[in-house]
């Protein structure tokens, strides 16, 4: 049986890596939910 992949994390953590470079999910694409855009 398959485990869950992700993990939550808190909205200042996402914040965070995404300005410290961390590629963003190509999926779920928080920069765009958080409205961090490069």
């Amino acid at each position: 049986m398959a485990k869950n992949r992700t993990k939550s994390i808190t909205e200042e953590k996402a914040r965070r890596a995404l300005w410290d470079q961390v590629p963003a999910c190509t999926h779920c694409k928080p920069d765009a939910e958080l409205g961090v855009l490069e």
